[in-house]
């Protein structure tokens, strides 16, 4: 009897392999925004904010850690 990872279509494979790498991105890039929302940590000029409504790169962070990190690697169980 096989393992249900051996039914499953190389598409689904390759899905979950990108939702890990998207994951691991975002995780890592939020919770660097998120140490040092200026954006020195990781060379992000505070200018990219300019036309935008946060005066720095707090909200994005968390919004990136959440949606792109956290939410995709909690959707990986399910696929």
């Amino acid at each position: 009897m096989g393992s249900i990872h051996n039914k499953m279509p190389f598409t689904s494979k390759l899905l979950i392999l990108l939702h890990l790498l998207l994951g691991l991105g975002a995780v890592f890039g939020g919770i660097m925004l998120v140490i040092d929302p200026s954006g020195e940590l990781i060379k992000m000029p505070i200018t990219l904010l300019e036309n935008s409504p946060f005066n720095s790169f707090l909200i994005p962070g968390i919004i990136l850690l959440v949606v792109l990190g956290v939410l995709p690697r909690f959707l990986d169980q399910f696929l």
